[in-house]
């Protein structure tokens, strides 16, 4: 291979490996970026998550407490005056609804019996005592009580409050909201789908489970209750990851050759039993998508800079050495086939180059001198 061409080809070479080595420690770095934004994401869903749980809660005890502490509210739940209590009531209970959700308005008789539906008024006197265990713990032990529970039709997080008249237990009052503010909330404030599985076990006791989802919503023994998309749900969530959570899950998976990213959360409900779990999951494509270009992007980049800084070298490599040193070859053909009459400047270069052509220079001068010593020695 010829010099002019072997040492561009070595600067090619050299560039290439350099900036392939710089690609790979830059595409490490920022896929640790990637990863580790991406679990921090997922990681701030979970508390989000958590603590709206705790959010809601605290909103339905407020209500609760509210309700519980007026006299007059007092009086009539102890004299049974139903009248009274849902021609005040229903229309704040209507506002409570549209402004904070509220689902749930009861009025409780030890140990678990309704005494009046403040959103239906005629589903009353109704024995709840075999799956509403918060209500009847809440009316045994005289406490509050607070949390997730599976009621008579969904799920929902719920508030029950002791109502007392001195030191008299009268009964209780409850408030609730649907599990599904929580999801909404997921879904609105961090562009994640979210779903609420149960154990199908508990809405079998709770003797619901023939009023739910149909059996395409079941998965490993949970049942699909709430979702803001349950087809996307669906789709991501497997039986054995349903299976497997017994804490906060956080992960990044590729499903149909696209980037998902998965939080499970335990349900646990007001005994801190867990019942099901919280499921959130968004598609990462799109970060992952620009990572790759910017990826392609810095090969791209590579490949043209090896190019570039090869092209120089080329140009620069035959203008400086190549063609000076083919000009002295040249010369030395014809000094060796005894042509002592080429005009040469001689250079200014200071390199190698610049030397070797005053040493030819002087060389030529030198035999050109011996040249005309010898044909004078002949002539006399």
């Amino acid at each position: 291979m010829k010099l002019k061409y072997k040492a561009p080809l070595i600067v090619f070479v050299v560039t290439l490996l350099t900036s392939a080595i710089a690609t790979y420690v830059d595409y490490s770095f920022h896929r640790n970026l990637v990863e580790n934004a991406e679990q921090k994401e997922l990681k701030e869903v979970a508390s989000f998550i958590q603590n709206d749980i705790v959010r809601e809660s605290h909103k339905v005890m407020g209500i609760t407490s509210l309700i519980t502490t007026q006299p007059w509210i007092i009086k009539a739940f102890k004299e049974g005056n139903k009248d009274l209590l849902t021609s005040s009531l229903t229309e704040s209970f209507a506002l409570q609804k549209n402004s904070n959700h509220i689902n749930t308005a009861k009025f409780w008789h030890s140990p678990a019996t309704v005494f009046l539906n403040l959103y239906n008024p005629k589903d009353s006197d109704k024995d709840e005592s075999s799956y509403r265990s918060m209500v009847l713990a809440a009316n045994l032990q005289k406490q509050a009580a607070r949390g997730i529970e599976v009621g008579s039709t969904s799920l929902a997080i719920r508030g029950v409050e002791p109502i007392v008249d001195g030191d008299e237990f009268i009964g209780s009052f409850e408030v609730g909201t649907s599990f599904a503010l929580v999801l909404k909330a997921v879904q609105q404030n961090l562009k994640f789908h979210a779903a609420v599985f149960v154990e199908d076990d508990v809405l079998s006791n709770r003797g619901i489970m023939a009023n739910i989802n149909a059996p395409e919503d079941q998965i490993a023994g949970y049942r699909l209750l709430q979702a803001t998309d349950s087809n996307f749900i669906k789709n991501v969530v497997s039986s054995d990851l349903l299976s497997s959570v017994n804490d906060i899950i956080t992960k990044t998976t590729k499903i149909q050759g696209k980037n998902y990213g998965i939080v499970l959360v335990p349900l646990l409900d007001y005994t801190g039993v867990q019942i099901g779990s919280i499921v959130a999951a968004r598609n990462f494509s799109e970060l992952s998508s620009s990572f790759n270009k910017s990826i392609v992007a810095d090969v791209l980049f590579c490949l043209v800079q090896s190019a570039l800084l090869s092209f120089i070298t080329f140009v620069t490599f035959s203008t400086l050495v190549i063609s000076p040193l083919q000009k002295i070859r040249n010369n030395m053909k014809k000094l060796i086939n005894g042509d002592m009459n080429a005009q040469d400047s001689v250079s200014q270069r200071k390199d190698t180059i610049g030397k070797l052509e005053r040493t030819y220079f002087k060389l030529k001068n030198h035999l050109k001198t011996g040249r005309s010593d010898a044909a004078n020695t002949t002539k006399s």
